[in-house]
């Protein structure tokens, strides 16, 4: 892992579209006819994470169904009360597949069949499955087979593809990029994942092998069985040092290199606008969870964003949230006074409750891909479904994965316990376990969602997955009269009106197997009742 100065990047592609040969009269001297491997593998792996633009969108609807955070006129106006707006449903959409779906399947077209570039033709089927699986949990079916392939075949009106040939090909992807994968071959130069170690992206590809394979639970648990024992097998991430992520830079823009979700949380100059639920909190809080003060904090507004948690805390008995999918909070609660840098202040109901944390606010935060956590997670739920994908107990992964999902925190710059004090906290939560099998699964999920704290499009699709942690999770519908999803949480996202000019003929085709009509209550096909 490690960061890299944009600024290089940008010259060295530069440089690299500018040496075409001037002598061939029928190409175009200012056009590259292709671009390195070596830099369309940072370019897909940081566009995930680096524009606010893009971010705020996915805060806007997932965001607001997973009850992590509520705030914001949009998140609370659209999402809360789950109203349609296409505009920001379609962001995914528009960001994806100009710019990381294009360039995924341009670097595997340009590296198959060439032995020299085995790891990054394989790399490229890895990245690319990691995009794709993002586009088709939020709209279902979608251009797969034919998308991105404009330059190569003229292809402009990719057919949506469905849902379930999709997750298949995913799976014989991942089998075959991770088998595929050499460590003594070449590696990927500028690699913001995990700077061309190639055990770490085998790794890596298996847990995501992993991930998919336990989003079959509903439609198919009997492949989704087979196909996580072949996941572990193959070599799933084993610590923390295998974690998938990118470091940013620390740069507040709306279209720069810092980390978009940390910019986006951080509205506001001097306070951040999003504010913690009550049900986060609990979640939290009801375990002693040292994460708590991880992600959240209350600050008052200046150029510091004094931090006044303790204090608001003596003062209250409690760290204040906020309903999930609540749009009146600012009408809340009176001021209180409290000492601030020796003079008494009164400090407004909404700087009571709690932001998001310096930690996740600054814009260098690294954004997490996967995590070594979420794999311990996933095998800990394997096993209390008696699956029989590894030989440890179902306590034994959860374990793991809590010291991991803990200790993660240190790459954000938290002080976290040390390994004793995380065991014995591991060893005592465990017995959350005991209570059955269905205790035992909401608890593991509960620990999922509490994951995936930054990454509401994967919250969200292991909330439909899975149904759980239920007592976190409610839509409670709380503007009957303005919601438009039947009153309950909608379960995909609609397609780009732009799709019914430029593709239409491919989208109805699509519609005809959603029943006609593009309806965001609609199931995704491993959605099953």
């Amino acid at each position: 892992m490690k960061n890299i100065k944009w600024s290089s990047l940008f010259i060295g592609l530069i440089c690299l579209c500018s040496c075409v040969d001037l002598t061939e009269l029928n190409e175009n001297p200012t056009k590259a006819t292709s671009i390195s491997p070596h830099l369309l593998i940072p370019t897909i792996q940081l566009t995930h994470s680096q524009y606010m633009q893009n971010t705020i969108r996915y805060f806007i609807y997932p965001g607001a169904f997973v009850n992590h955070w509520i705030g914001g006129w949009s998140m609370q106006e659209y999402g809360g009360k789950a109203k349609k707006n296409i505009a920001y449903m379609e962001r995914l959409w528009v960001a994806y597949y100009p710019d990381i779906i294009k360039n995924a399947v341009a670097l595997v077209s340009q590296t198959t069949d060439n032995p020299e570039e085995v790891n990054l033709n394989a790399i490229g089927r890895i990245l690319k499955v990691e995009a794709f699986l993002k586009l088709t949990d939020y709209y279902g079916d979608i251009p797969y087979f034919e998308a991105g392939k404009i330059y190569n075949e003229n292809i402009v009106k990719p057919r949506y593809d469905k849902q379930e040939d999709i997750y298949m090909d995913f799976l014989s992807e991942l089998r075959a990029a991770s088998a595929q994968l050499d460590a003594s071959a070449m590696a990927p130069q500028n690699d913001l994942y995990f700077n061309g170690d190639i055990e770490k992206w085998r790794r890596f590809a298996n847990s995501l092998w992993l991930r998919i394979s336990m989003r079959l639970l509903k439609v198919n648990p009997t492949l989704a069985q087979q196909e996580a024992k072949a996941a572990y097998e193959a070599g799933v991430m084993t610590s923390n040092s295998d974690i998938c992520y990118v470091a940013h830079e620390s740069s507040r823009l709306d279209e720069g290199p810092g980390n978009g979700f940390a910019n986006q949380m951080l509205e506001d100059p001097t306070y951040s606008n999003y504010r913690m639920t009550n049900e986060l909190l609990e979640a939290l809080t009801s375990t002693n969870d040292p994460r708590t003060l991880y992600i959240g904090g209350a600050y008052y507004t200046d150029s510091k964003r004094t931090d006044i948690t303790s204090i608001v805390y003596e003062k209250t008995g409690s760290y204040q949230g906020v309903p999930a999918q609540d749009f009146i909070y600012n009408a809340w609660a009176p001021a209180l006074t409290i000492n601030i840098d020796g003079k008494d202040v009164s400090v407004a109901h909404h700087y009571q409750k709690m932001q998001p944390s310096k930690l996740l606010t600054d814009p260098a935060s690294p954004y997490m891909h996967l995590t070594y956590a979420e794999t311990e997670f996933y095998l800990a739920e394997a096993a209390a479904r008696h699956w029989n994908v590894s030989s440890e107990s179902a306590k034994e992964h959860y374990k793991k994965g809590l010291v991991a999902a803990i200790k993660q925190w240190s790459l954000f710059g938290a002080n976290v316990p040390d390994d004793a004090t995380l065991e014995a906290l591991a060893e005592e939560q465990s017995s959350l376990l005991d209570a059955g099998d269905t205790e035992a699964l909401e608890e593991i999920n509960k620990q999922l969602w509490l994951l995936y704290i930054l990454d509401p499009i994967e919250a969200w699709s292991n909330i439909r997955r899975s149904g759980m942690p239920s007592k976190y999770t409610k839509f409670y519908n709380l503007a009957p009269t303005e919601n438009e999803s039947d009153g309950k949480r909608p379960n995909r996202m609609m397609y780009p009106l732009e799709e019914q000019i430029k593709n239409k003929e491919n989208l109805e085709e699509a519609l005809s197997r959603m029943g006609g009509t593009d309806n965001w209550t609609s199931r995704v096909w491993w959605d099953k009742e």
